[in-house]
């Protein structure tokens, strides 16, 4: 009588186990944290909107005693939503007339980095800069395929204005930096 033969052992299977246990455990362990990379490279948390946008309107405030700038107090927050992975703040404040020395409230809206470390008060749209880009290239392409021999802009020209690269004419509503 024959002795019943072992069973193999799949190795594939054995090493697919492994590393899909593996994949979990640092997806719980590192995609839960809220830890982000900061601008020096280095690990660091996120912190809550409400915390960030203090942070903010602290600066503004120090920024508006300090008498280095025509922004004055009370710097108030306004508003603040998570927009693309930043927080987006609306802050009025006073700014003072340099000549009257009259103060008048703005509000602007501000981006603050989710760590709270770097903050801008523009950002682009990539896919608003595309889709204007394309609209352009479309425009230049369109009266060259006619034959009606209109040339394409020069490796100087500025894409974005149509103007030369220095920026001369360009407009505040295009996406595109200048």
């Amino acid at each position: 009588m024959e002795s019943p033969k072992p069973k193999e052992v799949n190795i594939w299977f054995i090493a697919t186990i492994i590393l899909a246990i593996a994949l979990v455990v640092v997806f719980v362990v590192k995609g839960g944290s809220g830890k982000l990379i900061g601008p020096d490279g280095k690990e660091t948390q996120a912190l809550q909107p409400k915390e960030a946008a203090d942070k903010l309107v602290q600066f503004f405030t120090r920024l508006g005693g300090s008498g280095l700038s025509p922004i004055s107090e009370p710097v108030t927050l306004n508003d603040l939503v998570e927009e693309s992975g930043m927080y987006k703040l609306n802050v009025t404040y006073q700014m003072k007339d340099q000549t009257s020395g009259e103060k008048k409230p703005v509000s602007g809206e501000f981006y603050l980095t989710r760590d709270g470390k770097l903050f801008t008060d523009k950002v682009y749209s990539l896919e608003e800069a595309l889709s204007q880009l394309d609209q352009q290239l479309n425009t230049v392409k369109a009266p060259a395929e006619s034959g009606t021999g209109t040339s394409t802009p020069s490796a100087n020209s500025d894409v974005n204005s149509g103007t030369n690269s220095a920026g001369a004419g360009s407009s505040d509503s295009n996406p595109l930096p200048q």
